[in-house]
Protein backbone atom coordinates (compact mmCIF):
# COMPACT_ATOMS: atom_id res chain seq x y z
CA UNK A 1 0.00 0.00 0.00
CA UNK A 2 2.85 1.83 0.54
CA UNK A 3 3.80 1.83 -3.36
CA UNK A 4 -0.16 3.34 -4.17
CA UNK A 5 0.43 6.23 -1.47
CA UNK A 6 3.76 7.19 -2.67
CA UNK A 7 2.83 6.73 -6.27
CA UNK A 8 -0.52 7.67 -6.71
CA UNK A 9 -1.19 11.01 -5.93
CA UNK A 10 -5.61 10.22 -6.79
CA UNK A 11 -4.95 7.81 -4.57
CA UNK A 12 -2.67 9.51 -1.60
CA UNK A 13 -5.49 12.40 -1.57
CA UNK A 14 -8.61 9.65 -1.11
CA UNK A 15 -6.81 7.93 1.29
CA UNK A 16 -5.57 11.02 3.44
CA UNK A 17 -10.02 12.22 2.87
CA UNK A 18 -10.60 9.25 4.85
CA UNK A 19 -11.62 9.11 8.58
CA UNK A 20 -8.61 8.29 10.81
CA UNK A 21 -10.00 4.81 11.95
CA UNK A 22 -10.33 3.98 8.64
CA UNK A 23 -6.41 4.97 7.46
CA UNK A 24 -5.36 3.14 10.46
CA UNK A 25 -6.68 -0.27 10.06
CA UNK A 26 -6.31 -0.23 6.26
CA UNK A 27 -2.64 0.45 7.70
CA UNK A 28 -2.33 -2.05 9.86
CA UNK A 29 -3.73 -4.63 7.68
CA UNK A 30 -0.76 -6.51 6.25
CA UNK A 31 -1.85 -8.64 3.07
CA UNK A 32 -4.46 -6.64 1.67
CA UNK A 33 -4.61 -3.75 -0.72
CA UNK A 34 -2.48 -5.02 -3.76
CA UNK A 35 -4.43 -2.48 -5.68
CA UNK A 36 -5.92 1.03 -5.43
CA UNK A 37 -9.35 -0.85 -6.30
CA UNK A 38 -9.49 -3.03 -3.20
CA UNK A 39 -8.17 -1.06 -0.81
CA UNK A 40 -11.28 1.66 -2.16
CA UNK A 41 -13.70 -1.78 -1.66
CA UNK A 42 -12.63 -2.38 1.74
CA UNK A 43 -12.79 1.51 2.71
CA UNK A 44 -16.22 1.64 1.82
CA UNK A 45 -16.85 -1.31 3.37
CA UNK A 46 -15.57 -0.19 6.46
CA UNK A 47 -17.45 3.07 6.29
CA UNK A 48 -20.67 1.68 5.88
CA UNK A 49 -20.10 -0.90 8.35
CA UNK A 50 -19.89 -4.02 6.79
Amino acid sequence: MKELLRDNPDFREYFESLPKFVQETLMQSSGIGKSEEELRSIAENLLSGK
